[in-house]
This record gives structure tokens, C-alpha cells and sequence, in this order.
């Protein structure tokens, strides 16, 4: 018996923006990382991506920075800050622990939505060729 397999390369060609309420684009994260030796673009290197992520569009009155999106983090925010995160957006930065942690359900389960920050995600060169 013979069988063959397809490998299907889907990477997600979307942005990462901050939109005012006239429609303005504010903010576009970097997905790529910046040019070396002035080559624009390297098949070597992968664009920065969240493997397995669903697409889509968020939209929220107000997006909250919060560091590392620890336990600590979001309870200064809270309790020294007075900022509640409630149904709001929060963008977390990579790093200090694993990210799945980040969105666990009983550290997040009053906000809309959590995104990581791609601008700290290092694009690593594919070994496949």
C-alpha cells in the first residue's frame, strides 16, 4: 500500500492595528522582522504568527497594556491603579512564563479578548525547505 501526504503551508496574512473611531489606521505592529543585509524578504524566515490561532476581528473602547499579564500585573492594575479590565482588550507581552498561561479562564474571565504582543515574538528561520 502506497500513500502520500500533502503538507499545506497556511499562514495568516492579516495585521495587528489600533483603529480610531473615524476609522484611522493609529498603529501596525510589525509582523516581519526588520531587513537584514537589505534583503526585503527571506523564505527563510517565517512570519511572526500564533500557530493555531482563530481569525478575526476584535473591537473594544479601550486596550489595557499589561506587562507580562501576570497574576501581580493584572492585581496592580486593579488594586494600585484603579484600572479594571473588565470586558476590556488586553495586550500582553511574551516572556517570564508560558503564554497559554496568560489566557487561562480564572485569571481573564472579565476581558474580551487577550493579545499577545508580536512585536517581542522572535521570527526563527524554518529548517524546511
Amino acid at each position: 500500500m502506497e500513500a502520500s501526504a500533502k503538507v499545506v503551508k497556511r499562514y495568516a496574512k492579516g495585521a495587528v492595528q489600533i483603529i480610531d473611531e473615524r476609522g484611522q489606521v493609529k498603529f501596525t505592529a510589525a509582523l516581519f522582522e526588520p531587513q537584514i543585509d537589505g534583503n526585503f524578504y527571506d523564505n527563510s524566515v517565517l512570519p511572526c504568527y500564533l500557530a493555531f490561532a482563530a481569525s478575526g476581528t476584535v473591537e473594544a473602547d479601550h486596550i489595557i497594556y499589561v506587562n507580562y499579564g501576570s497574576y501581580d500585573d493584572f492585581k496592580y492594575l486593579e488594586d494600585e491603579l484603579k484600572i479594571s479590565v473588565k470586558g476590556r482588550l488586553v495586550l500582553a507581552r511574551y516572556g517570564k512564563f508560558f503564554r497559554g498561561d496568560k489566557v487561562s479562564f480564572h485569571l481573564y474571565q472579565y476581558l474580551q479578548d487577550v493579545k499577545l504582543n508580536p512585536e517581542k515574538v522572535k521570527c526563527l528561520r524554518s529548517t524546511f525547505n
